[in-house]
């Protein structure tokens, strides 16, 4: 055998006698289960990040819809102070002079027809609808608030445009003075009773109601949502919710017994203070 192959075989048995291998081989594993822990690791870092990001997020998601339903809010308390409450009021009077009228016989009585064209509002309800559908899970009073006041905006603008119409046409048609006065009082004509603008009068004002009832409920109802995320947050500084005062304008709120039939179906639902 040659001397150099005698040395190879010669430093070949003593590497595997010794420990050098299960040395060497300790080292691979002790690095493999590192490895394998230390990804474990950077796993649960990262997991608990996103959730950490996700509730953030979604809390965020529940203060934008307050505020959304704060500016709708608002949006149709304006509305009711500067043009529907006028207009209310001002029927309810007009209808009750010409009453009196009739009843006393008056020779004449003066009547103020209000037929200016209302403003038709638009409120932000695309943003609202898109947060609460595809980021938010509602469910009990505050769902059915939010179906609520969505179906009463939508009545509130087509009464608004309904009745902004109507007094185009009677415009239009070139109708004579009395029997436009006829159908603005619904008194009866050749054809009978004609309530149409009447009942488009009151429509307007419970829609518009209804639109700052449910709105308020809503928000009322997501802020305790909120408030629930915020305890649960896994992190030391959950986001803030906003702060939301009703109390200039209580005499915009509608009473909550106006509402006691729909209230019935939560009885477990608190009514937020700041509803009459």
């Amino acid at each position: 055998m040659p001397e150099w192959l005698a040395e190879l075989r010669e430093i070949f048995f003593r590497i595997v006698s010794s420990r050098n291998l299960w040395e060497l081989a300790g080292i691979g594993l002790s690095s493999g289960i590192a490895a394998y822990f230390g990804a474990r690791g950077a796993q649960r870092v990262i997991s608990k990040n996103n959730t950490l990001e996700a509730s953030r997020r979604d809390i965020h998601l529940i203060s934008s819809a307050q505020m959304i339903c704060l500016s709708i809010a608002n949006s149709a308390m304006a509305m009711k102070r500067q043009h529907v409450r006028p207009l209310s009021e001002n029927y309810s009077k007009q209808v009750s002079i010409a009453r009196e009228g009739v009843e006393r016989s008056l020779p004449t009585v003066h009547i103020q027809m209000d037929l200016q064209k209302l403003p038709v509002p638009f409120l932000a309800t695309t943003q609202l609808e898109k947060i609460l559908f595809e980021n938010i899970s509602l469910s009990g009073r505050a769902l059915s608030a939010f179906n609520a006041l969505i179906g009463a905006i939508n009545l509130m603008r087509e009464s608004i445009i309904d009745r902004n119409d109507l007094v185009d046409r009677w415009h239009e048609q070139g109708m004579e003075q009395e029997k436009i006065l006829r159908k603005y009082l619904s008194f009866p004509d050749e054809r009978g009773f004609d309530e149409i603008y009447s009942n488009l009068v009151d429509a307007i004002l419970s829609y518009t109601n209804d639109v700052i009832f449910f709105s308020m409920i809503l928000e009322n109802d997501l802020r305790a949502i909120g408030e629930d995320m915020r305890a649960k947050f896994p992190g030391n500084d959950p986001p803030e919710l906003p702060k939301i005062s009703w109390s200039n304008v209580d005499e915009l709120i509608p009473k909550h017994t106006e509402y006691s039939d729909w209230l019935k179906g939560f009885p477990n639902e608190p009514m937020p203070p700041s509803i009459p």
